[in-house]
């Protein structure tokens, strides 16, 4: 069953900064290691569009898979390689939750 419009209204979406910002770590990433933007979708959202729709004003990732992409990333991060500056990175290893988010641990995240 499709959750409810309600539903949907009630989860917690990101504004602009946070959505640029991620968007910068991913390119910072790609450039990098060299690994396309779209196979870094697929590795880590298991989505090669996401990074690209976060250009979208009408769409937006949950508070909860933007935190399990960030951490992802802090926790992947090449080593020797600088974290954007501007961008608050997460401990490595931080906890599955995103703070200030009730939602349940994703799955993603509790492996």
């Amino acid at each position: 069953m499709f959750p409810s419009v309600m539903e949907q209204a009630a989860k917690p979406k990101l504004d602009v900064v946070a959505k640029l910002n991620l968007r910068r770590v991913a390119e910072e990433y790609s450039a990098r290691t060299g690994v396309a933007l779209s196979k870094v979708g697929r590795e880590v959202a298991r989505d090669g569009s996401f990074f690209a729709r976060l250009a979208d004003d009408d769409r937006s990732p949950t508070l909860q898979k933007f935190y399990d992409v960030l951490c992802w990333f802090s926790d992947n991060w090449p080593e020797g390689v600088e974290w954007p500056e501007g961008v608050e990175r997460p401990e490595i290893g931080a906890p599955p939750t995103a703070p200030d988010d009730p939602s349940p641990v994703s799955p993603e995240r509790a492996a």
